[in-house]
């Protein structure tokens, strides 16, 4: 009987150092899985950043660009020539000397041209 008490004080030691290394074990995955876990969310809370911030420079080169397309179509509204129609390009009969593939400036060179010879 002392020989199985013996066995069963050394089984019983032998079960305690194999939980306590089950223990220290997952302790260290723990600490691990939370490592890891706060390391994600360092990265994402760094993502996050730079995306908030990506599109704050976005909606500002969206309002520059808006700024700058005012700008060119008030600049361009300014200097746009006012081209005042001649009674040639009002007359039916002189509307085909008119269209040109080169250009209006063309056809009234030709229709001053034609008065010219008339």
């Amino acid at each position: 009987m002392g020989s199985q008490i013996s066995d069963l004080s050394r089984g019983t030691a032998d079960l305690a150092r194999q939980v306590a290394e089950f223990g220290r074990r997952l302790a260290a995955v723990e600490g691990r899985v939370v490592s890891a876990n706060s390391a994600g969310a360092d990265r994402i809370q760094a993502v996050v950043g730079e995306i908030n911030e990506l599109g704050t420079l976005v909606k500002q080169l969206a309002a520059s660009v808006a700024s700058h397309d005012d700008m060119l179509t008030a600049g361009a509204a300014a200097l746009a020539p006012v081209i005042k129609p001649d009674n040639a390009a009002l007359n039916p009969t002189n509307r085909r000397r008119m269209t040109s593939r080169r250009g209006p400036r063309l056809c009234q060179r030709r229709t001053r041209v034609s008065r010219q010879l008339q």
